[in-house]
Parts: structure tokens; C-alpha cells; sequence
């Protein structure tokens, strides 16, 4: 059975019938993972003097980030320390938006929100790599890695991150089948959720002027340009009205800089050096840890961006890669992970790379005790997502 006809069988209502009942299963393992985590947490934390971080185990799924988000929702952002700007609105505000229906419970619509959010996100990636490959089974396993990967944690926790993905994975599908508006809106979606949504525009570009030569339809060029320019649009609308409230168009980005954040921006290259400079001669055991613990995040990331790149049209590594970049030039490292690998091509790249039984049991055991750990970690105010 050829990709099109494939295409052509998925319906409105195989997204529920199928789509969505195979992204079911390891979004409710994956929280029930972190879900004990959290009770663990809980229960170290206040039983044991001295191990643990009280408050971040009683923030939950609102632990660090996640109550920023929450502080916008409730009081918006001129209320709130100008750092908070580094914030995209879009989250935020449909859980102010969305309040309304659970008794102004903002809190609980941010949860549904994000967690509702990296279901459609599951059963979007099922289909779309179904639509690229026509394997069930390679599609149910990027499912299943998408959920239990260590670095999905931030699909649990009140993040932004799940609306990236639904608008990243959506607007692959759009751009794919040619649906050039809606890939626009989708990627106009993603440039309001997250500063990297701007990344999109790239996998945009590779598609939109795939054919471009041949089309002589000016409608047609027009969508074309206007899913590549969308996901920019996102991010620059948020930059002016910044600039409008508050002063300094680039507020948003500039605030990133503090130490205790993203930290100045470095040259992946300096940026490694250091890493390895670090984990090999390093006086304090914890720093030299953390930075070699970066170095595998990033050798396994470009291993797996290699894989793809062999798999998958080159939209999907353009992607990944600039991702993976991006992640290198940031001079704090705790967060790579996050940024990277909530980039999906990483995990389809994970699906393929587990083909025989073997070696998927082996990275599905690792992956479900780093999301464990993972998750216990944060819960003790032990690292930061």
C-alpha cells in the first residue's frame, strides 16, 4: 500500500479511533512514572531532614517554570518581574482564556492544557510518521519514546513545551500534504508559545521551495511564503508588543542572558571545549558530573539527527540540527536535553535507532528509569528542567 493511500484512508475520525489510541497508553504510563516520583519526592522530602527541597516537591507539577507560567495566567505580565517576558503568551493565556470552564481554576486548565496538549501531541507524531513511512510499527515506537523519554518530563509539568510540539508536529503534517495556510497557522502558533517556534521557519523554507520553480499558481506562492514567514510573525508580534509596554524590542531575549538562565551565548565549539575541559579536570566532582553528562546528551543527539538524516526528507534534519545548535551555544547546559530533545525529530531518529527487540528493550529501560530519575531529581529541587 502506497503513502497515499494511506493518507487518503486516515479520516477525521480515525484521529480518535486510532491516532489517539495509540498515543493513550504511554501518556498514561509516562504519568504514572512521574506521578511517583512526585509521591517519592513527597515523602523524602519532608520525612527525612536534609534531602530534598520541600518546596519544590509541594509545587508539583507547577515546580519551577511551571509556577511562572501559572503567575502570568492569574496576574499577567505587569504584575511580574520583567525577567517573566522571557515567557511567550500563548500558553499562558489559554489557560487564563480556558479558567473560565473549570470555575476559574487557572491552574487546573494550565494542567489539561499541557498534558491534554501531549496526548494530541502522541497521536499527532503517530500519524505523521505513518504518513513518511508507512511502518505502524516504527510510528508506535516514536509514540512511545515521545512519552517516556527522560527530557518528556516537561510534557507532565505545567511547560509550554507540549503546545510547541502540537503546533511543530502539526504544521510537518501541513507542510508534507501542501496545506500551506494551515501550516502558517500553525507555525504563527508556535512563534507565540516558544522563542525556538522561530526554528520552524527553516523546515518551512526546505518544503515551500521544494517545487517553487513549478508552480505557477500566485495563491499557491503566497501560502507558500506565508508558512515560512508565520512562525516569525509569532515570535515578532510578541518582541512588539513587548517593546510597546514595556521597552527594548528584544526585552524578551535579553533577559535570558542572567546567569541563573540561558546565560551569555557561545560558539558550540568553545562551548564543548569547556564541557570536556571540565569533566576531565574538574575539582569538584558535581561540576565535572554535569558536564559529562552534557557531552552524552549531545553525542547521542547528533547520533540520532545522523539517523535521521539517512531516514527522513531533509526538512526533519534541517530541524533537529539547528535545535541541537542552538541548544550548544547556550552557556548554561542544564537544560539541553529540554530543548533538544523536544524537538521530534531527535525521537523519530530514537524509533528507528531501536529497530531489533534487543536494543529497544535496552533504551526503553533506560529511558523509563532517566524519566524516574529525572523527575525525582526536579521533585528535590535537585536539578532544574
Amino acid at each position: 500500500m502506497s503513502v497515499k493511500s494511506i493518507v487518503k484512508k486516515i479520516s477525521s475520525s480515525e484521529f480518535i479511533t486510532r491516532d489517539l489510541r495509540v498515543a493513550i497508553g504511554p501518556w498514561i504510563f509516562s504519568r504514572v512514572v512521574v506521578g511517583l516520583a512526585l509521591l517519592v519526592a513527597r515523602t523524602v522530602s519532608s520525612g527525612v531532614d536534609g534531602i530534598g527541597d520541600s518546596r519544590a516537591a509541594h509545587e508539583g507539577l507547577f515546580v519551577y517554570d511551571g509556577s511562572l507560567y501559572r503567575g502570568i495566567a492569574e496576574v499577567g505580565y505587569e504584575h511580574l518581574p520583567r525577567e517573566l517576558l522571557r515567557f511567550f503568551p500563548l500558553y499562558p493565556l489559554s489557560g487564563r482564556a480556558l479558567g473560565w470552564a473549570f470555575f476559574g481554576h487557572i491552574d487546573l486548565a494550565l494542567l489539561v492544557i499541557a498534558n491534554g496538549g501531549a496526548l494530541i501531541a502522541g497521536a499527532l507524531l503517530f500519524r505523521l510518521v505513518l504518513r513518511e513511512t508507512s511502518d505502524e510499527r516504527l510510528a508506535t515506537r516514536s509514540v512511545w519514546f515521545l512519552a517516556i523519554f527522560p527530557a518528556s518530563l516537561v510534557l507532565v509539568l505545567a511547560y509550554a513545551e507540549s503546545i510547541l510540539l502540537v503546533a511543530a508536529i502539526g504544521m510537518f503534517l501541513a507542510l508534507r500534504s501542501k496545506r500551506w495556510w494551515l501550516a502558517a497557522a500553525l507555525g504563527l502558533a508556535a512563534g507565540a508559545t516558544r522563542p525556538v517556534g522561530l526554528l520552524l521557519a527553516l523546515p518551512a523554507l526546505i518544503e515551500a521551495t521544494r517545487d517553487f520553480s513549478s508552480v505557477t499558481n500566485i495563491k499557491e506562492r503566497i501560502a507558500r511564503a506565508a508558512s515560512v514567514v508565520a512562525p516569525v510573525v509569532g515570535v515578532g508580534a510578541y518582541l512588539v508588543w513587548v517593546d510597546s509596554v514595556f521597552g527594548g524590542f528584544f526585552t524578551a531575549f535579553d533577559v535570558q542572558s542572567k546567569s541563573n538562565l540561558r546565560g551569555s551565548t557561545t560558539d558550540p565549539f568553545t562551548r564543548v571545549g569547556q564541557a570536556i575541559a571540565d569533566t576531565f579536570g574538574a575539582d569538584i566532582v558535581q561540576s565535572s558530573g554535569r558536564a559529562l553528562r552534557y557531552l552524552i546528551w549531545i553525542a547521542l543527539a547528533l547520533i540520532l539527527i545522523g539517523v535521521v538524516s539517512r531516514r527522513l526528507p531533509s526538512s526533519y534534519t534541517a530541524y533537529g540540527l539547528v535545535a541541537i545548535v542552538l541548544g550548544m551555544t547556550s552557556e548554561n547546559s542544564s537544560s539541553f536535553e529540554r530543548y533538544t530533545f523536544t524537538t521530534f525529530p531527535l525521537i523519530i531518529g530514537l524509533a528507528y535507532l531501536t529497530e531489533t527487540q534487543r536494543v529497544r528493550r535496552l533504551f526503553s529501560i533506560i529511558s523509563i528509569m532517566g524519566l524516574f530519575s529525572l523527575s525525582l531529581a526536579v521533585f528535590l529541587g535537585q536539578y532544574v528542567p
